[in-house]
């Protein structure tokens, strides 16, 4: 089932990316054929765009949105425009403007302005200084749990922060990792407190998405990729960050997979190798849910960490982080009861079932505290705490996202590349 799940996202997202290039075609012709054909696509990539945000969770759904109403939004654009040209034929007698810009129709002083696509391959610099923006703020200590894991990237530091004596050496300057598990493990929280671990050690930071490189337009993203790693060259020594690789560097022995992916594939992995002749110390690290649809080449350069779903003691950890300032629990009832009860929830899961907790505790508190400040003061002072009855009452109303069928996926993928690393 698990397996059935994957290929049908990727059918779909395969369908969707041609559609996209199919529709760019069909826009340079700009006959009333094409135009027709164009909005087809896009009604098409809509329909696929909305079926694959329903099959996701987190940031790949809200990816599929954002392309949702993209492709929304340029079928919207190229029907009015069918429409306006319509118009003017029978206005002016059944001639049409000869230009798909939309000239002057015969007989009437209006234009008929056809959509335009973005043009040029240049990117911009206000979304190259986004790269850079918004940089981690905070470190291991505001990990809940994962000591293992913890002292593990606390070791690659101590080894990529060995500048001198690794040029010495000749040890590679370029490390690289790459975080994967389920959606909503922490994948994204871990890599930002390793980065800003690693920013102590004097490192700068870049940060994309593959929402970021994936570009509707055939070449855009080579740009977008080619432009990524010169600047983290030239800003080293540099940490670059990729969320949602898979999007960049997508697996090319999967069957049908688009020329254009392809293509931003291969320059993926130019610009990777890149880092390391220019000799300068760079740090890659990239995220994805769905490992199994990374490139091998690019796997096999990276060291793998796996993220699992949050443990007891995490999961117990979590809870206590986000009420132990604000109200204590009442006697017998532990954070570690509250994680015993969530298994098989991710950490997004987990606080939005503390929002969900916390909402009933404020109506329950005003219910017993009409008076506000007597209300705060009662959680300050132990009064109110925040009891097993309420806890139950939130956890039968949130219903925690499904993930079994992408960890069934992620643990056979695991199982198939160990098996192939033994032969």
């Amino acid at each position: 089932m698990g397996v059935s799940y994957m290929s049908d996202m990727s059918r779909m997202a395969n369908e969707y990316r041609s559609l996209i290039v199919q529709a760019n075609m069909l826009h340079e012709k700009g006959d009333n054929a094409s135009i027709r054909r164009e909005a087809e696509c896009y009604k098409r990539a809509a329909e696929l765009t909305e079926n694959l945000a329903n099959l996701s969770v987190g940031k790949e759904y809200e990816y599929w949105i954002e392309r949702q109403q993209e492709v929304s939004r340029r079928f919207n654009e190229i029907s009015e425009y069918a429409l306006r040209r319509a118009r003017q034929m029978n206005e002016s007698g059944g001639s049409s403007a000869s230009s798909p810009q939309g000239k002057q129709a015969e007989g009437t002083g209006a234009k008929a302005q056809k959509p335009q696509k973005r043009g040029g391959y240049e990117i911009p610099q206000e979304v190259i200084d986004k790269w850079s923006a918004d940089p981690p703020q905070k470190g291991f200590e505001e990990v809940a749990g994962m000591e293992e894991l913890i002292e593990k990237l606390r070791g690659c530091i101590r080894n990529v922060a060995s500048t001198e004596l690794n040029q010495y050496l000749g040890i590679d300057m370029v490390s690289s990792f790459f975080f994967y598990g389920p959606p909503g493990c922490g994948k994204t929280f871990i890599s930002r407190a390793f980065i800003c671990e690693l920013m102590k050690e004097g490192y700068n930071y870049m940060s994309l998405s593959g929402g970021d490189i994936h570009n509707s337009l055939v070449g855009e993203s080579e740009k977008y990729v080619e432009r990524a790693f010169a600047e983290a060259k030239a800003k080293a020594p540099c940490i670059l960050f990729i969320d949602e690789i898979d999007s960049v560097c997508r697996n090319r022995s999967m069957p049908n997979i688009p020329s254009h992916a392809m293509s931003t594939t291969t320059a993926f992995l130019t610009g990777y190798n890149s880092l390391g002749d220019s000799k300068k110390p760079v740090i890659f690290i990239g995220a994805t849910n769905y490992p199994n649809l990374v490139d091998n080449a690019m796997l096999d350069r990276v060291e793998l960490i796996k993220l699992p779903l949050p443990d007891v003691k995490v999961r117990a950890k979590t809870f206590e982080m986000f009420f132990n300032q604000i109200m204590q629990n009442e006697p017998g009832f532990t954070y570690e009861n509250m994680a015993e009860e969530t298994y098989n929830y991710n950490q997004r899961d987990i606080k939005r079932l503390c929002i969900q907790i916390r909402d009933l505790v404020k109506k329950d508190v005003q219910s017993i505290y009409p008076d506000e400040h007597e209300s705060v003061e009662a959680l300050k002072s132990g009064s109110y705490t925040l009891s097993k009855e309420i806890f139950e009452k939130a956890l039968n109303l949130y219903v925690p996202s499904r993930k079994d069928d992408i960890i069934r996926t992620l643990d056979e993928w695991d199982k198939d590349r160990e098996r192939r690393s033994e032969e």
